[in-house]
């Protein structure tokens, strides 16, 4: 079965490893802003 990640379990996984938007951003080759989006669950 495949689990479907929501914006909140990215950004829960992210703060739980200490890492900042902008470097999950630039690792994955995405705009800061559209991470931001993406947690907030805007997009």
């Amino acid at each position: 079965m495949i689990e479907i990640l929501t914006g909140q379990d990215l950004k829960s996984a992210r703060e739980s490893l200490n890492l900042l938007q902008a470097k999950i951003a630039k690792d994955i080759g995405l705009n800061r802003s559209y991470l931001s989006q993406f947690e907030s669950e805007q997009r």
